[in-house]
């Protein structure tokens, strides 16, 4: 067989195929459509490889997968996926196959021919198969061949367009890796202890956003909480009308006193957990170990942990399933911006760095 030539076929369809008004035109449009909307790849590179070789020579057998093959109408398959459809999938198909150097060496791929007998996994594989069988002995001369062969690049080149347009809508979801980049980086500063605040605020509304039920975060002016008999803590979160648990964020030095007075709050609330987050500059200093203070509020009924801003961020993120856009998830930081009364300064701070990673 000319590989040329079968090259120059598979282009002049490819051509064809191309065209704004194109339509499939093969009377096995609907199953040449089902044979490359499939997920077997293998079985997609056998079925292509096979029109390209009918329409160079219509005396080969379609069903045909290696050149030991004892049918009439036997060739070598296998080396003429390698030399065609290969190098012709990597120059103008976009990988629409599977992207596969040496799609023959699969084990479907590997029989003398096609065959209902072949082994293959029962349900839409052996369905794949059993298509395959009966459709390919139907094209029997070139003019078949070259339809099919057109319409199934059409269709390739359908699917392609319809996986990037949905990889584009995924790329509108922002990614958790972003979210916890973009987070590390504004905690560099401190600006008063707002940067932190801003983080542990942000990701709460995130998370409980995600939470069945009616959740609230309330997110208080930095370095004040408790100035409202409302406030417990620099962040609650109450679901339901209940609080669930009372964040102290921490970006400087503490020690036991200052967890002591959270801790009466949080225990006069009604919280049964009290988190300390420490950001980058946070550091527990007091002369009482922080262990025998857990122990104590372990006695009250109250579960207190501290946790580092890192370990906090990944952990709130690992937790949540987020399905929003850039704009929703600056939207939240917004909310804090407002709950907080962030300084002007350090939103122009926080605005800069968004940019910088495109939420805004």
């Amino acid at each position: 067989m000319n590989f040329n030539q079968s090259r120059s076929i598979a282009e002049k369809a490819l051509k064809e195929a191309s065209k704004p008004r194109y339509a499939p035109e093969s009377k096995f449009k609907k199953e040449i459509f089902d044979i490359l909307n499939s997920s077997h790849k293998t079985y997609k590179y056998i079925f292509v490889n096979a029109l390209i070789a009918k329409a160079n020579d219509t005396n080969i057998n379609p069903l045909c997968l290696q050149k030991g093959s004892t049918l009439a109408g036997a060739y070598d398959a296998r080396s003429h996926a390698h030399k065609v459809l290969v190098p012709f999938e990597r120059d103008y198909l976009d990988r629409g196959l599977g992207g596969s150097n040496e799609p023959f060496l699969n084990k479907p791929a590997r029989y003398p021919e096609l065959s209902k007998t072949n082994a293959v996994r029962k349900g839409k594989n052996k369905e794949l198969l059993n298509l395959l069988c009966e459709v390919l002995p139907q094209i029997e001369n070139k003019q078949l061949a070259k339809e099919a062969l057109k319409d199934s690049l059409y269709y390739i080149l359908k699917l392609n367009e319809k996986k990037k347009q949905k990889l584009l809508q995924s790329y509108d979801i922002l990614p958790s890796s972003t979210i916890s980049n973009f987070m590390n980086q504004i905690l560099h500063k401190a600006r008063g202890g707002e940067s932190l605040v801003i983080v542990i605020g942000t990701l709460m509304k995130v998370y409980t956003a995600s939470i069945n039920g009616k959740v609230n975060v309330k997110v208080h002016k930095v370095n004040q909480s408790g100035a409202s008999s409302k406030e417990v803590s620099d962040i609650d979160v109450y679901m339901n009308g209940q609080i669930l648990y009372t964040i102290e964020a921490k970006d400087k030095e503490f020690n036991e006193h200052d967890v002591e007075h959270a801790l009466e709050k949080s225990i006069n609330a009604g919280a049964p957990n009290i988190f300390f987050v420490t950001g980058p500059r946070g550091e527990y200093a007091g002369d009482i170990p922080f262990s025998v203070i857990q122990e104590k509020a372990h006695s009250a009924g109250v579960h207190l942990i501290v946790v580092d801003y890192r370990n906090f961020i990944e952990m709130i993120l690992g937790l949540t399933i987020w399905t929003k856009a850039n704009k929703d998830f600056f939207q939240f930081i917004k909310e804090v911006f407002a709950d907080a009364y962030i300084s002007d300064e350090t939103i122009t701070y926080v605005l800069e760095e968004a940019k910088e990673y495109e939420l805004v």
